[in-house]
């Protein structure tokens, strides 16, 4: 039996809440030489100028909470070296760092939060990041002499925003939650945020379960097999060059349009399966047959399919190599219906039906939606930056339920106490932990994997929910794409990019506007020319394809500290570079200092030529 949970807003926290910044030589966060600090309750700001000053203050506040923009990469490691980063407790899936705490203070990363810049977030708010001082770029050493006053006040700017932006958050997600600022607690990330906004605003009523003393849990419940076969059908969104050659110089004019948040569209818009009423229906054209015109259910099938010639290419297969492949003519597998109806209606026909099953089709996201797009929607026209927030929560949600199980990650002070646990030795020798080093031969950073977390699935998890939201989004982007017809170029998720002589016929087959799902030209002025390398690298020329409009380039480093284009940024044919820090385990791995800046060539292996 699967379940999906229903959970409640978080308790108050009992800490106090702060963020902080630190300004530093380059990126080397070990040699900080400012660290800021707001309470975010009082408002109160202080600034230290030593790692021991300022830890001597914040561990005198503890249990307290910090937050930094980008902070578990970086900022952490000017607050702590990393054996203590080491040792500390940690909440993480994998590598990625949501929580670490040490000495009763709990760092956290707010792009966990806020997924994107720090400059956009200030927007937000109505803020205004100031410009980096030249002094904190060069990486040349720094001392206390060396900083004056727009240094600090630079440095505080930047914890100001973040501390508004926590504020502005809480005070949305209580609102959204139906419960007083004073009564919740920050989620550790926007889609924890908008799944608990999701169930106190829209959970069905009829998803409840009567537990051993008579009381009503929010729990959904359908068969394992059924969450599976859902999981063997989930494909992420389509991001595919169409109809040019990798590399090749496209002149003529170029568009791209977008769509409007594709996914919170199609979740207001349409339909999808209820966990608790799921069955199997015959395998068999006439039950296939069935199953696509009864507008009341939704159904998934393992299914067969082959693309006659002239048919839409787009079933969500993978090459040899288990990477994404949709240009093959046929298809097995489980695929959503939306899809199969779609391909059918698009040059596709039927080989075999192995297994559907169907369910009774609800609308569990249409008030979710609705509420906070009309929220947006009166922060904007208020003038209130905070749409962005709005926006944040409305786009979040989907990935919620396609969260995945993974082993828990047990190191430092955490691995020391399972170590000296009754039942360590034969769980190990069970299997169900498993014992590695971060550093290989080297055997200094012992860490456990424990695998008995992979029993028990993500209290969200509906895999129903994800890869119909994933699918519906699909057919919408394949309508576009057929839109664009042999003048499509580039596709990714929630947007077509075109050759401009296609607009007219694009613009008539799809709808074009500023509402939720509609398509709007994001290039008013044309793109001279293009050149698409692969799925998230390409670049926008003006008319001598040379000089660069656009780079993109997923990964890569294309821009230098003065905002440049580098030399070589966005020809795959020649070394790209990318410019980041050390994380706590690659350091711990590669023997190097965490959040000290890493500089990494890299070599496209279908591109790259040594001349």
């Amino acid at each position: 039996m699967h379940r999906i949970f229903g959970v409640t807003p978080g308790r108050p926290e009992e800490e106090t809440l702060w963020t902080y910044d630190t300004e530093t030589p380059g990126l080397n966060a070990p040699a900080a030489v400012i660290w800021c600090l707001e309470n975010i309750r009082t408002r109160e700001q202080y600034v230290f100028y030593d790692r021991g000053s300022f830890r001597s203050f914040i561990e005198s506040q503890a249990p307290a909470i910090l937050w930094a923009h980008n902070g578990n990469r970086f900022d952490i490691f000017s607050c702590l070296s990393a054996r203590e980063a080491y040792d500390a407790r940690k909440v993480s899936t994998g590598t990625r760092l949501f929580e670490v705490e040490y000495n009763g203070v709990k760092y956290r990363d707010s792009k966990h939060l806020f997924p994107m810049s720090l400059a956009r977030l200030a927007e937000t708010v109505g803020m205004e990041k100031g410009i980096t001082p030249e002094k904190f770029l060069t990486g040349e050493p720094l001392t206390r002499d060396d900083l004056d006053e727009d240094d600090v006040r630079y440095c505080m700017m930047d914890v100001s925003i973040l501390a508004e932006a926590i504020r502005s958050f809480r005070d949305m997600y209580a609102r959204l939650v139906g419960r007083d600022t004073g009564e919740v607690g920050i989620p550790l990330t926007t889609a924890s945020a908008a799944y608990r906004i999701w169930c106190a605003m829209s959970w069905p009523e009829h998803w409840q379960w009567r537990d051993a003393k008579g009381k009503f849990r929010p729990v959904g419940r359908g068969r394992s097999f059924f969450n599976t076969a859902f999981r063997r059908s989930e494909a992420g969104g389509m991001v595919r060059l169409l109809n040019t050659s990798p590399g090749e110089l496209v002149e003529g004019g170029i568009v791209s349009y977008d769509a409007n948040s594709m996914y919170p569209s199609v979740m207001i818009d349409e339909t999808f399966p209820d966990i608790t009423s799921g069955g199997f229906m015959g395998a068999d054209f006439t039950a296939l047959a069935n199953c696509l015109s009864d507008e009341s259910r939704v159904f998934l099938a393992e299914i067969s399919l082959s693309a006659s010639e002239g048919a839409y290419m787009g079933a969500p297969n993978r090459d040899e190599e288990g990477r994404r492949d949709w240009n093959q003519p046929s298809f097995s597998g489980w695929m959503c219906g939306p899809e199969i109806s779609f391909l059918l209606q698009n040059g596709w026909t039927v080989d075999g039906v192995s297994n559907i099953i169907s369910f009774r089709a609800i609308r569990p996201f249409t008030n979710y939606v609705r509420t906070l797009y009309r929220m947006r929607m009166e922060m904007r026209e208020q003038g209130n930056p905070n749409h962005a927030l709005a926006k944040l929560c409305m786009n979040s949600l989907y990935g919620r339920f396609g969260i995945k199980e993974k082993p828990t990650r047990i190191d430092g002070s955490a691995l020391d106490e399972l170590v000296r646990s009754e039942d360590y030795v034969e769980r190990m020798e069970s299997g169900e932990l498993e014992r590695g080093f971060y550093d290989g031969m080297r055997a200094q950073w012992p860490y456990v994997l424990d695998y008995s977390t992979m029993r028990k699935a993500p209290t969200s998890q509906w895999f129903g929910f994800s890869s119909f939201i994933l699918s519906r989004a699909r057919v919408r982007l394949g309508e576009a794409i057929i839109a664009a017809g042999d003048d499509g170029l580039y596709t990714d998720t929630d947007s077509v990019h075109m050759r401009a002589r296609a607009r007219g016929r694009f613009e008539d087959m799809v709808s074009i506007g500023d509402e939720l799902g509609q398509w709007k030209l994001e290039t008013p002025d044309v793109i001279p020319c293009a050149r698409y390398w692969e799925p998230k690298a390409y670049v926008h020329y003006e008319s001598d394809g040379v000089t660069r409009r656009l780079v993109k380039h997923k990964g890569i480093m294309v821009r230098d500290d003065k905002g440049e284009y580098l030399p070589d940024a966005g020809d795959l044919t020649k070394i790209q570079t990318t410019r980041t820090t050390v994380s706590l385990y690659e350091g711990l791995r590669r023997d190097m200092e965490p959040g000290t800046e890493i500089v990494t060539q890299k070599k496209s292996s279908r591109f790259y030529r040594n001349s």
